[in-house]
């Protein structure tokens, strides 16, 4: 009998730790104040952290836009910055109009972000490399370099559309996490339209801006709502609306179904095997999934249940696991009786899934008979980005 896989989705970012967590900013002047901002969130969640950052105006990832020096993937500055520390993250965010130029994407920012990963990776293999996802210009506008030009966006969510789908090919071709502060900014004007995040030029930052900037990288490297730090010319339930705001949009919502799968062996005829979620209810982490062999075959006294995890690339990280490493080991449950399985608490998961199947004896010498498998689902509701 054939192992059954596990899918283990991970999450963008990991989880809490009692160390110093060292990220490093690369970009340019949308950053702003967004930097300093997620340091004073993260010493009021009381996360211990080194922030450093290099983001001087018009600074690209790749593009000879303004002269080379202006481009991180060759700037001694941005190189140095990279080669100072073991980072646990470095950010990268782009400068505002090259994603949404087809050409300046193909030509400037792939290549940089590539280049840019690569020595990341060099400096140390641990890091991690963020995508910071910018936000379209208030008023949208057409963008040119030399002779190739974008669309001509009517506003800001049609430009806001393409930056989110650029910003989402370059994580993946990189294999970056990818922080959606241009849709945490997008979910805000459509929620609170009377809080302005733009500067006078309607491209750049406010403050306000900025803030939102800041609770959406908060929320992604640490995996629960910014809290504890608030501006002083805003009202704290406008600001608690927008910490709320960035937490969903980054984080989603949890869910969790239990579905039968479509896997069917030729010989498993009316064997299944049932579950359901047990005394909690909710599958949510502690409570259980409650497994029942059903319609064994005539005289088997019982099954075993079996489980196993196989670990997959996705295109945003990779999971280190024991790809021979067992969900649980085979349980032999006797004929009409059932057994509660905790849902396990991988806390350094997005989500994951869990495939059971069953195995009795079928009549017949060394006949076994495999039963239609069930799938345990426990995830978080991404928005598709």
């Amino acid at each position: 009998m054939g192992l059954l896989l596990t899918t283990l989705v991970l999450a963008a970012a990991p989880v809490q730790s009692p160390e110093t967590t060292k990220v490093l900013f690369l970009g340019n002047s949308y950053f702003r104040t967004i930097p300093e901002y997620f340091e004073s969130f993260a010493n009021a969640g009381g996360h211990t952290v080194l922030v450093d950052s290099y983001a001087p105006g018009g600074n690209t990832l790749g593009s000879p836009q303004g002269g080379m020096t202006q481009a991180h993937s060759v700037n001694s500055a941005s190189l140095s910055k990279i080669a100072s520390e073991p980072w646990d993250f470095v950010v990268l965010q782009e400068q505002s109009a090259t994603p949404v130029i087809e050409f300046t994407k193909n030509s400037f920012m792939k290549p940089g972000a590539m280049s840019l990963d690569a020595s990341i990776k060099a400096n140390h293999p641990k890091t991690r490399t963020a995508m910071f996802q910018t936000w379209g210009r208030k008023d949208g506008g057409q963008f040119c370099w030399n002779t190739e030009c974008s669309p001509l966006f009517p506003d800001f969510d049609s430009m806001q559309d393409v930056l989110t789908s650029a910003y989402v090919e370059v994580s993946r071709l990189i294999g970056a996490g990818m922080i959606p502060a241009g849709e945490t900014w997008r979910a805000v004007m459509e929620a609170v339209p009377t809080v302005n995040l733009f500067s006078e030029d309607g491209s750049h930052p406010n403050p306000v801006g900025s803030y939102v900037g800041a609770c959406a990288v908060y929320a992604y490297f640490f995996r629960e709502p910014p809290r504890g730090f608030y501006l002083v010319d805003l009202s704290m339930e406008t600001q608690l609306l927008l910490q709320d705001i960035a937490t969903e949009v980054v984080l989603g919502k949890v869910c969790e179904s239990v579905t039968s799968l479509q896997y069917q062996p030729s010989s498993a005829g009316p064997f299944t095997l049932e579950g359901h979620l047990g005394a909690a209810g909710t599958g949510s982490r502690g409570s259980d999934l409650v497994l029942t062999p059903t319609h064994l075959p005539e005289g088997a006294p019982g099954a075993w249940i079996v489980s196993s995890l196989n670990p997959v690339r996705i295109e945003l990280d990779v999971l280190d696991f024991d790809p021979l490493r067992s969900l649980f080991p085979p349980r032999f449950v006797p004929a009409g009786s059932s057994i509660a399985i905790p849902i396990p608490d991988f806390p350094e998961l997005e989500g994951w899934s869990a495939q059971f199947q069953a195995a009795a004896k079928a009549p017949g010498p060394s006949s076994v008979s495999l039963s239609r498998g069930l799938e345990l689902t426990f995830w978080a509701c991404w928005k598709e980005l």
